[in-house]
């Protein structure tokens, strides 16, 4: 199982990275694969109880998914979180007088 996670990330993030350099996916979107397979490899590290590579897998995961939101890939994600907030109306709430 673990064997297959690994594999299945390490593959992932090549292909990612080759069709990145040769431009037929923007950046964006490498950065939300390369998270991804990033993320597979973290499961696989846990999985296996390897420390060190479980440190690293988590720091790459975690620096891919801030490349992806910072370079536009959670502008859905933003949309709808500020969507839902507008919605929500704080209302002030005092202490009764006659106590």
């Amino acid at each position: 199982m673990t064997l297959a996670l690994s594999i299945t990330g390490i593959s992932l993030l090549l292909v990612a990275f080759a069709a990145h350099l040769a431009h037929r996916i923007p950046d964006r979107t490498y950065y939300g694969i390369a998270a991804l397979a990033c993320l597979l490899m973290l499961a696989a590290s846990v999985a296996d109880r390897r420390h060190v590579s479980a440190g690293i897998d988590s720091a790459t995961t975690a620096l891919f998914v801030w490349l992806w939101w910072t370079r536009g890939g959670g502008d859905r994600t933003r949309r709808r979180l500020r969507d839902a907030a507008r919605r929500w109306t704080p209302r002030r709430r005092t202490a009764t007088t006659h106590a």
